[in-house]
């Protein structure tokens, strides 16, 4: 049958031999873990130090740098895994 093969405790491993939900997991919480602590040195700062223009080219700038992380980390894996007119037509809806 094809649930006898499958045991309790049995997770998908890769090469190494690494649980890749357990690693998956870890390096989420790590990545959490510095975006809070690159977020506290706003704490310290009052809100009449930085105007309302600089406050805006710090979001601008932040975004830019999401989307652009986001849109080259993801473009390779859609050419290869889909067609260019896919990966196209996802990059220009959204």
């Amino acid at each position: 049958m094809i649930g006898d093969s499958i045991e309790l405790g049995n997770r998908p491993r890769g090469r190494s031999g690494v649980n890749h939900l357990v690693l998956g997991a870890v390096a989420s919480l790590i990545a959490g873990c510095a975006t809070g602590i690159g977020a506290i040195p706003v704490l310290f700062f009052r809100s009449r130090t930085f105007s309302h223009r600089l406050k805006d080219l710090f979001l601008g700038f932040a975004a830019g740098v999401i989307l652009a992380a986001t849109a080259f980390s993801l473009l390779g894996i859609s050419l290869v895994v889909g067609f260019i007119v896919m990966t196209a037509l996802d990059n220009l809806l959204g």
